[in-house]
Order: structure tokens, then sequence, then C-alpha cells
């Protein structure tokens, strides 16, 4: 396998996704990534599950750096923002009233 040119830098590279991650991440994306390391040095035909775990942590480790996702995070755990319950969204698509709720509230 060629080395990648001079100054192009994996994305996937598991030190780049953790350099990325914050702090209090760190340890779970290393516990995901022995795991599914340990699983392809057992079977090299696990391989794609392992570059999933690294697209989805580098996506993660991206959205990680933008200025409010502290805040969305914790609205989200705490169903202190603005979204919904899926449930509460299944049932007002089932009455119909979703489209008029949407409407509400925001201006389309």
């Amino acid at each position: 396998m060629a080395a990648p040119p001079a100054g192009h830098e994996n994305p996937l590279d598991p030190q780049r996704i953790l350099d990325d991650l914050p702090g209090d991440e760190r340890e779970f994306f290393l516990a995901e990534h022995r795991v599914a390391a340990s699983t392809v040095a057992a079977d090299p035909a696990a391989w794609p599950e392992l570059a999933r775990l690294l697209r989805l942590w580098r996506f993660h480790a991206g959205t990680t750096k933008d200025p409010g996702y502290r805040e969305a995070s914790e609205e989200a755990w705490t169903g202190t923002g603005r979204g919904m319950v899926l449930e509460d969204v299944i049932r007002m698509r089932e009455a119909g009233a979703l489209d008029d709720h949407i409407r509400g509230n925001f201006a389309l």
C-alpha cells in the first residue's frame, strides 16, 4: 500500500479523530475502536464495520467543533430544546396536524 501524498492527512486516522474529540468523549471512542480493531484482527472480513465506525466518529468529531454543539446536545438529552419527541411527531402526523404545527412554528 502506497503512502498518502505529502500534506494529505487521512480523515479516518484514529489519532486524528481522537485529537478532534472533546476530552470527555475520547475514552468512549477508544473503547469502541479497541473492540472493532480486535474484531478486524481476528477476522479481516470485518473491516467494513471498522471503517463505518471511523466514519461515524469522524462525523461526530466534526460536529463537536460547532460552537452550539454542547448547548444543543444538552437540550436534546434533557428535553429542554425546541424539538419534539418522536412519538409526538408520529401521533401528530397520523392525525394530520403535523403540517399545521410546522407552519405555526417556522416561517415557510
